[in-house]
């Protein structure tokens, strides 16, 4: 049997479980007459200033970025080469795998990838100025310069995605 001190919470807890199981809509989020007569704060628009497009002067940042992606880009590829006689020479009898002369071969490509790595960034930074320059102003004398740019380490990235394809294809795992 049932005491009459536990009904009450028991009764108190289905009449406020009940109120969640409504099957009434939800009230609506339209504007009350009340909230129209009384609102006075005007909506705010948003400014919208005009940044010039970034210049190709010799000396201007963008320039500057350019140039240093530039050469970037350059030094890892240099280190790319440097690199590459020696883990063609380790990946030519093709090593056995867990061989000594396996695991040098796989240092070999993998300082192959870190410099193409370096590279890609490179390519990344162009990437990235070339859309910021594009935003701004899509006809930009900029974007020409960036381009360039981006074609040419663009061809140093898929000249060196050729050879570690190529070098590391020659590795058994």
């Amino acid at each position: 049997m049932i005491r009459h001190s536990a009904t009450v919470p028991l009764l108190a807890g289905l009449v406020l479980l009940s109120a969640c199981a409504s099957v009434d809509s939800y009230p609506s989020l339209a504007r009350r007459p009340a909230e129209r007569a009384y609102g006075t704060a005007s909506v705010a628009t948003p400014v919208v200033t005009a940044t010039p497009a970034p210049s190709v002067e010799p000396h201007s940042p963008l320039a500057v970025r350019i140039a240093a992606a530039r050469q970037a880009a350059a030094l890892a590829h240099e280190r790319f080469g440097k690199g590459q006689p020696a883990a063609e020479r380790l990946t030519a009898g093709s090593p056995a795998p867990q061989s000594d002369g396996w695991s040098l071969a796989q240092v070999a490509v993998s300082e192959l990838i870190a410099a193409r790595a370096q590279t890609s960034g490179a390519l990344a930074d162009l990437d990235h100025m070339l859309v910021e320059t594009a935003q701004v102003d899509p006809a930009a004398p900029a974007l020409d310069t960036i381009g360039a740019a981006r074609s040419e380490v663009s061809a140093l990235v898929s000249e060196e995605d050729a050879a570690v394809a190529r070098i590391a294809g020659r590795l058994k795992t």
